[in-house]
């Protein structure tokens, strides 16, 4: 195992050991990290990994060299096309995926979503966000998927968020998407800097399941704006081996976008 490696190396890292070959993922606007657990696991172990990106769906076993553009709608991803996707194709696909990642500015307890905004005074946004996005549909269909939040503390994990764009476990309970009509699987995992946070099995509220290297549970706990349930045994994250590191470094990530 290396030492020398990024914590976003690491979630990309950690996105890339939870897939399995021949699903159908689905990655995002603007999310460079999936992206780069995807492609990781895609040329390591999952040769059959159907990967859209963007209309496309892409074949890049061959390349040496990947590019990871910052932007999810980068045209350039057709220099790989194996296909297309019309628009009623890509509305359709989240009926039929295996995976997503979904972000937020706020993440809460039972693991709903908002992408929408921060309520201010009288009815306004102190903060507005980018928007659903998508997030709802895919949210309410796919067989699983992962909320990838960009920090960790008590404004962004928070007890109620302000607004819900896609919605995870509810007001909580093992029964709360099914009573809601929502015929997909829900969050599986929730990634963070600090670590990996599942969902107590009866209630559905967050569990904190793991930490990477050198974060001390008690450090997480203390940056969650609600209770953070604690699995019976913390884990550790495994670092990235040299095998991993060396595709993402060399083949997906080359302009290191994950080392800055």
């Amino acid at each position: 195992m290396s030492s020398d490696y990024t914590i976003d190396e690491l979630m990309a890292t950690f996105i890339s050991r939870q897939m399995h070959d021949d699903e159908l993922v689905i990655v995002g606007a603007n999310q460079p990290i999936p992206r780069a657990g995807v492609m990781q696991a895609y040329l390591l172990r999952c040769p059959n990994l159907k990967v859209p990106m963007y209309f496309y769906m892409t074949d890049m076993a061959r390349e040496k060299q990947l590019q990871l553009y910052p932007l999810f709608a980068d045209g350039r991803y057709r220099r790989w096309a194996e296909g297309y996707f019309t628009f009623e194709m890509q509305l359709e696909s989240a009926r039929k995926a295996d995976v997503c990642f979904i972000g937020g500015i706020q993440v809460d307890q039972y693991g709903n979503t908002n992408l929408i905004g921060i309520k201010g005074k009288e009815g306004n946004f102190k903060l507005r966000g980018p928007g659903s996005a998508g997030t709802p549909t895919t949210s309410s269909y796919i067989k699983r998927y992962y909320i990838l939040m960009g920090s960790h503390n008590p404004r962004v994990f928070v007890k109620r968020c302000d607004y819900v764009s896609a919605v995870g476990w509810h007001n909580g309970g093992a029964d709360a998407r099914r009573a809601l009509g929502l015929p997909g699987g829900g969050p599986k995992y929730v990634i963070s800097p600090f670590g990996i946070m599942d969902f107590e099995e009866e209630t559905k509220k967050m569990r904190l399941k793991a930490v990477y290297p050198g974060v001390d549970p008690d450090q997480v706990v203390r940056n969650t704006g609600f209770e953070l349930i604690m699995h019976e045994q913390v884990e550790v994250v495994s670092p990235p081996n040299e095998d991993e590191l060396r595709v993402l470094r060399g083949r997906v990530d080359p302009q290191g976008i994950l080392r800055k």
